[in-house]
């Protein structure tokens, strides 16, 4: 059986590596849905067989891009993370950096958060979507056991609290925004004060225990996780 030397291999490594990026800089101008085979190729300069001798199709491609660049983001997120020591810090930082990243790059953040896609595309959203839930329970938890927050259901919070983000951003990053003001730093804090609000931050006194249903302890393996 014929084996590719390392050479060779290394060869074809690098086209992947180009045609992906290709299309992720494709879809941070201009969206998923102009990230197609054909302009893909032309913009990586191999043919459109060559890309789809990497990539069964389209909607293989843009999971991976939707991989690679929320991956990036959900990594500068957690990083972010380690520069703060209290829950209220914490959450503080998380949609501080989280909105302020897609202030940055708006058109990159409507394609990953808002844009109609693929059944491909989309489970990789709602996975990511889990991630963040995450790190805000393992936030809210620690506020909690803290007596930084009041006791409360840490998952529903945490879902709540980043549908509250997504839902405050779908207008501002909208490319055919008519009625929406852009993002900018005030609706980042704007944003960062209700969710602050909304945990309940404060003063406390000591955690008073909560039932089965919302005990942190029992989120804290949070079953929503997945990868």
């Amino acid at each position: 059986m014929y084996r590719k030397t390392s050479n060779e291999q290394s060869r074809l490594d690098r086209r992947r590596d180009d045609i992906l990026s290709a299309a992720q800089r494709i879809v941070r101008q201009y969206g998923f849905s102009a990230a197609k085979i054909r302009p893909v190729a032309v913009a990586s300069g191999v043919s459109v067989g060559s890309v789809y001798s990497y990539f069964q199709d389209v909607e293989t491609l843009h999971a991976e891009v939707f991989a690679a660049c929320a991956g990036k983001e959900l990594a500068a997120v957690e990083a972010g993370l380690a520069t703060a020591t209290d829950a209220a810090g914490k959450l503080r930082v998380l949609v501080q950096m989280f909105a302020t990243r897609a202030l940055a790059a708006p058109r990159l953040s409507w394609s990953l958060l808002f844009e109609p896609v693929s059944p491909a595309v989309e489970r990789q959203r709602l996975a990511y979507r889990e991630q963040y839930v995450r790190l805000t329970a393992e936030i809210i938890e620690r506020g909690v056991l803290t007596a930084t927050f009041p006791p409360q259901s840490v998952l529903t919070t945490s879902r709540a609290l980043v549908g509250a983000i997504s839902e405050t951003l779908v207008g501002p990053l909208n490319p055919i925004r008519t009625e929406f003001p852009q993002l900018t730093d005030a609706v980042v804090e704007d944003i960062t004060q209700f969710c602050i609000r909304a945990s309940g931050a404060g003063p406390h006194g000591p955690r008073i225990p909560l039932d089965d249903s919302s005990t942190p302890g029992r989120t804290a393996a949070y079953e929503g996780a997945g990868r």
